[in-house]
């Protein structure tokens, strides 16, 4: 999972069940592989219900959500997150 900035999605047209079992399938590879995450930038969409957002608050992620009519904000991010890590 280390390196990897884009989501995984299995199937053409996701559903909010299949965000809450990815989010759960990508905490647990983080506790696998001893993963430090203290926040999680989303995106506003609908998939991503109260439900996935409950597995993140439960590893105590903090979720920042992106803000609305950005749809650019997360390449963005994506480009300095790893500048301001160095």
């Amino acid at each position: 999972m280390r390196g990897s900035r884009s989501p995984r999605c299995r199937t053409a047209h996701p559903t909010g069940q299949g965000a809450v079992q990815q989010a759960r399938e990508a905490t647990r590879a983080l506790a696998e592989h001893g993963g430090q995450v203290r926040f999680l930038l989303r995106d506003r969409d609908a998939k991503c219900t109260a439900s996935c957002d409950a597995v993140f608050t439960a590893e105590d992620f903090d979720i920042l959500l992106s803000a609305p009519g950005t749809p650019k904000m997360n390449p963005v991010a994506q480009r300095i997150a790893p500048a301001a890590l160095k």
